[in-house]
């Protein structure tokens, strides 16, 4: 509520004369009628400051408002209100209104704080709020999984970011196929536009994967027969191996000496993923019998494309993979996650043997 400061004056100035000039017996009555009016402009001040600045939405941490192109002033408020607890729909509707909000808004995603009040919340979003946001990328991801990734955190959903990856035109305005464009993704922490779309934000991907693969990393790739594709691949199929950083480098050089000497990788990973059985614990021949070109089993040399999105890790273990004379590898006993490496095929049966052995010693503990 707002008086002018002149009228105000002439009030008060009335009261008092009217006041002093009454009968003695009339000045009780003008005197509770002068308290109660005051009483009355003081709460009406007071829930005006309150409802404006005053703790207006019921969230107990950081939470993004998010509003997609064409949101109106009325779709704001019901998500302030159905998402935030707006306490005062009204008196932001007013204020919004006062600040010409509706003409101001635009699509984006808002970072809303515990303790905000309608004039903070009105000006942070009349002034566009947060535009941009940090993606983060990590490694083991499908190409569904990154879609899914980009879909939850920007504004064009999920489809739309699958159907840019998979399409052969995209594919092929960056060099990849649909098979291997996972490898134009580098894990990273990517800052994106909330409004990306998928040829914004893939050129983006695309320019932090040409920087990445600078001469030092090609060389380095050449060296070890590979292509910058071919070493994500196998970055990959390495990531799926192990987990343990410190043994990534031999499981990278085994895999290179049987690509150099001609012998089919027989990765269990690459069954697992040709069968989409990423949790099966034994595998057998009917498993590595299956067709499919990314099952090493059955066909020589690389699949066509990643498993998933190798790591920072997995990808620096191929550049720089440990020289060695190792092409078998087998799961340790322990169940540590740690391998036992062989050169022969001798070596190699036993060291499957004593894995067998404790799988099936923990199954029969188990009453399997």
């Amino acid at each position: 509520m707002f008086i002018n400061q002149n009228n105000h004056n002439i009030f008060y100035l009335y009261n008092i004369t009217s006041f002093m000039t009454a009968p003695k017996k009339n000045r009780k009555t003008i005197r509770i009628i002068f308290v109660s009016v005051i009483v009355i402009l003081a709460l009406a001040a007071l829930t005006s400051y309150t409802m404006v600045k005053g703790k207006a939405i019921t969230i107990d941490s950081q939470k993004y408002l998010v509003l997609p192109a064409g949101s109106t002033l009325a779709d704001l408020e019901n998500r302030l209100v159905n998402e935030f607890g707006l306490k005062y729909p009204k008196a932001f509707h007013i204020l919004a209104q006062k600040m010409n909000l509706g003409k101001h808004l635009r699509a984006g995603r808002y970072t809303l704080m515990p303790g905000m009040n309608n004039l903070e919340i009105v000006r942070h979003i009349r002034s566009g709020g947060l535009r941009t946001t940090d993606l983060v990328i990590r490694g083991l991801m499908s190409k569904r999984d990154l879609c899914n990734l980009l879909g939850k955190n920007l504004e064009p959903d999920a489809e739309d970011y699958m159907y840019y990856l998979s399409s052969i035109d995209t594919a092929r305005l960056h060099g990849f196929n649909d098979s291997n464009s996972l490898c134009m993704v580098i894990p990273d922490t990517y800052n994106v536009y909330w409004m990306s779309n998928p040829d914004d934000l893939f050129k983006k991907l695309y320019g932090a994967y040409k920087k990445y693969w600078n001469e030092t990393r090609l060389q380095k790739a050449k060296a070890a027969g590979l292509t910058p594709v071919q070493v994500s691949i196998l970055a990959s199929i390495v990531d799926k191996e192990t987990s343990k950083e410190d043994e990534m480098a031999t499981v990278a050089g085994l895999y290179i000496n049987r690509l150099k000497q001609g012998i089919k990788l027989q990765s269990d990973p690459t069954v697992k993923y040709a069968i989409d059985s990423p949790l099966l614990k034994r595998i057998y021949d009917k498993h590595t019998n299956f067709p499919s070109p990314y099952n090493t089993y059955y066909v020589k040399g690389l699949p066509p494309g990643p498993l998933c999105i190798p790591s920072m890790q997995s990808l620096n273990a191929v550049l720089n993979y440990q020289e060695h004379n190792y092409i078998f590898m087998c799961a340790k006993p322990d169940f540590s996650g740690y391998h036992n490496f062989a050169v022969t095929d001798k070596e190699h049966a036993l060291n499957a043997k004593r894995y067998h052995d404790a799988l099936d010693r923990l199954k029969a503990s188990q009453g399997q």
